[in-house]
């Protein structure tokens, strides 16, 4: 998008609520897919207006599960102004999205794009949600994101998946002393833990739900409702981040 041209449009940012761009991000296995399901999922019960934009074309986490999902053009060059015309639409009518860049996150188109700047000229809150576990491998990508999109409000989810609450306690005590992580909640960093699932045919619900809108039955398992419930208690204090 030409940003120049967006920034002209001078949209009236008093006007409702201000909408979200979240861009969740994390290596493999860390559970950015599972977390951005859950917040698909969240905003639907609440019916919050919310553009699904699975732009990651090498393993696409939410586009199999969401038919609204918006996913890139098959060819390479393509893809950059596509990214750039679909958060356009998302600012110019006034929605939230979840944008999952995927390996374009880490590209030089990116860094020379000033998405932070651009989306808070134009009344849009960005929030980057960088999802960790125990493993410290993705912890020099923080400081290296924060200067590349230098999002104005950063939430860091520590996923216990795979580690019951007493062990995942032990566990996440080395990365929270890391001076990576000390020093991006110095800049105003949030940390909230995502719980430990351990009922699989709950984790198999969420994976095979699909973009209908219908959520309500996943509710019905009590091991389920019970980590939901989990969820919306952990990410109470920053709730008004993400609605």
């Amino acid at each position: 998008m030409p940003w120049d041209t967006l920034l002209a449009h001078n949209v009236n940012t008093a006007e409702g609520p201000r909408p979200k761009l979240i861009l969740p991000i994390g290596s493999g296995r860390t559970g950015k897919s599972f977390w951005s399901r859950w917040f698909i999922d969240r905003a639907a019960e609440h019916r919050s207006q919310l553009d699904i934009i699975d732009g990651d074309t090498i393993n696409p986490g939410v586009a199999p599960l969401y038919k609204s999902a918006l996913v890139p053009p098959a060819f390479r060059g393509d893809q950059p102004p596509w990214f750039e015309k679909t958060i356009e639409s998302a600012v110019e009518g006034r929605r939230s999205a979840l944008l999952d860049l995927g390996c374009w996150l880490f590209d030089d188109w990116l860094a020379e794009l000033p998405l932070a700047a651009t989306l808070e000229e134009n009344g849009v809150d960005l929030i980057a949600v960088y999802l960790l576990t125990p493993d410290p491998y993705s912890l020099p990508r923080i400081p290296y994101l924060l200067d590349l999109i230098k999002p104005p409000r950063m939430l860091i989810v520590l996923n216990e998946w795979g580690f019951e609450a007493d062990k995942a306690c032990a566990a996440f005590a080395p990365i929270l002393a890391n001076r990576v992580l000390t020093a991006a909640e110095a800049d105003g960093a949030r940390i909230v833990t995502m719980p430990h699932l351990d009922d699989a045919e709950a984790l198999d619900a969420i994976r095979a739900l699909r973009g209908d809108g219908v959520t309500g039955a996943l509710t019905d398992r009590p091991v389920l409702s019970a980590w939901l419930n989990r969820m919306d208690v952990n990410f109470a204090p920053i709730a008004g981040w993400l609605a």
